[in-house]
């Protein structure tokens, strides 16, 4: 056993060491030691694996990039220091890239530009995606970004509905960005993306949920959903529930859609591995 568990050490060591290299090399400042990212960098990595890691190298490198960017344009949304007129700045800027529009940073920092480096970077290669699995990505980008320059605002209110909390902070999450650029590299059809996007936002919900679960455990965050519906009675208890309920609903319409094994496991897992990560740890 002790040989296997090193086997699997060693192995993913390398892995690890191999994936992130290339992004700590070309993005130095958002994946810095003392930010978000940089802290989270193997936990993403790790998360990646645990549900692609029989996907070819293209996704997963893909797939890698994708999840650093969300990390570190939350950093930057989260930062204090950056003014609200910059963020506003920078939400246009990745509109722009999104679209496919041209788009030169000047006088901003270096976060920010990274973060529209590594936007443009992403938008070549799934742009060679086809049209409707392209034009899907574009739809899910633009409302990852829309939903975070909102909450932006929403965090700085006293109080706030749960339904509207959910609608922004499912979007702000990223899973179904994630997700949307996991399908770049696949074969699904429009009809089939079409039926499958209501379950993934069932199961989006859920990641969110269990993501508010460990913000509230940590006191990191005051905005959610715990703190949200804390006039109910036993609140972390009646999210634990809300969770339960919602990933039996999502697990039961995902069995029963037609799609790819392949693609519904990878789905599948990357949703029991969130909610069993966020019971105990976090990203950063």
């Amino acid at each position: 056993m002790n040989n296997k568990s090193k086997s699997f050490e060693q192995d993913y060591i390398n892995y690890y060491l191999k994936k992130v290299e290339y992004i700590e090399n070309k993005y130095p400042n958002i994946t810095e030691k003392g930010r978000r990212t940089g802290r989270a960098l193997k936990n993403i990595c790790f998360f990646i694996w645990s549900y692609t890691k029989d996907e070819n190298d293209e996704t997963i490198n893909l797939l890698l990039k994708a999840s650093v960017l969300l990390s570190a344009q939350d950093d930057f949304y989260d930062n204090i220091i950056v003014d609200n007129k910059q963020k506003l700045e920078f939400y246009s800027a990745c509109e722009n890239v999104i679209t496919g529009e041209k788009y030169q940073a000047i006088r901003q920092s270096q976060q920010f530009i990274e973060l529209i480096n590594l936007w443009k970077e992403i938008v070549k290669e799934v742009s060679c995606a086809p049209e409707h699995l392209y034009l899907y990505w574009q739809r899910k980008a633009m409302e990852l970004n829309t939903a975070m320059i909102i909450e932006n605002s929403i965090l700085r209110k006293n109080n706030i509905a749960f339904n509207d909390y959910m609608e922004t902070s499912i979007n702000s999450f990223g899973i179904m960005f994630i997700w949307a650029t996991y399908f770049t590299k696949k074969n699904t059809s429009n009809i089939i993306l079409k039926k499958i996007d209501p379950i993934l936002f069932i199961g989006a919900k859920v990641a969110r949920l269990s993501n508010d679960i460990a913000s509230h455990r940590t006191e990191k965050n005051k905005m959610n959903a715990v703190n949200i519906v804390k006039h109910k009675k036993s609140a972390k208890i009646y999210i634990l529930n809300l969770i339960k309920k919602e990933q039996d609903k999502f697990n039961k319409r995902l069995l029963r859609v037609k799609i790819e094994e392949e693609i519904k496991q990878a789905i599948k897992k990357s949703v029991d591995f969130l909610v069993a990560f966020y019971k105990t740890s976090d990203f950063d």
